[in-house]
């Protein structure tokens, strides 16, 4: 469960970055 935990706060730390290249 943790490793999951782990793998949902990159992907959430990601997502903006990703975002905000995709909106650029």
């Amino acid at each position: 469960v943790q490793v999951l935990i782990l793998i949902v706060k990159e992907l959430l730390l990601v997502d903006p970055k990703k975002r905000k290249g995709i909106k650029n």
